[in-house]
C-alpha cells in the first residue's frame, strides 16, 4: 500500500504539469491570445503520452483551433482529425461546446462533419 501511494506522489507532479498547460493554453485561446496559447499547448505535448483520451482529445482540439486561427491549415487539419478520432474512440471526451467547437472548425475548412481530411494525422 505504501508502495502505491510513493508512486501515486512521484506521477503527481507531471499530471498536473500537463494539466496546467492544458489549461492554461485552451485559456489563452479563449482570450484569443494565440501565441501564448501555441506555447502552452506545445509545453503539453510531452506528457500526453501518459495521459487519458479526454487530456489528448482536449490538446488536440485546441491545437487545431490555435492553428486554424493563425491560419496555419495543414496543421490544423492533422490536430482537428485527431481530436475527431480520439472522440470517435471515446465518445464524451470532449464536453459538448467543445465538440461544436470541432464540428464548427471542421465545416470552416470545408470538410462536412462525416468527411474525412485528405491530411492524414500524424
Amino acid at each position: 500500500m505504501n508502495t502505491r501511494i510513493l508512486v501515486f506522489l512521484a506521477l503527481l507532479p507531471s499530471a498536473l504539469g500537463c494539466s496546467s498547460h492544458l489549461q492554461q493554453g485552451v485559456r489563452e485561446y479563449q482570450h484569443a491570445r494565440y501565441p501564448e496559447a501555441l506555447i502552452a499547448l506545445d509545453r503539453a505535448e510531452p506528457e500526453l503520452n501518459s495521459s487519458d483520451d479526454i487530456a489528448r482529445a482536449r490538446h488536440a482540439l485546441y491545437s487545431g483551433l490555435v492553428h486554424l486561427a493563425t491560419g496555419r491549415a495543414t496543421s490544423a487539419v492533422r490536430w482537428l482529425s485527431q481530436a475527431r478520432q480520439l472522440e470517435r474512440r471515446r465518445p464524451g471526451a470532449l464536453t459538448g461546446a467543445e465538440r461544436g467547437q470541432l464540428e464548427a472548425a471542421w465545416r470552416s475548412i470545408g470538410l462536412m462533419p462525416g468527411e474525412r481530411a485528405a491530411v492524414t494525422p500524424k
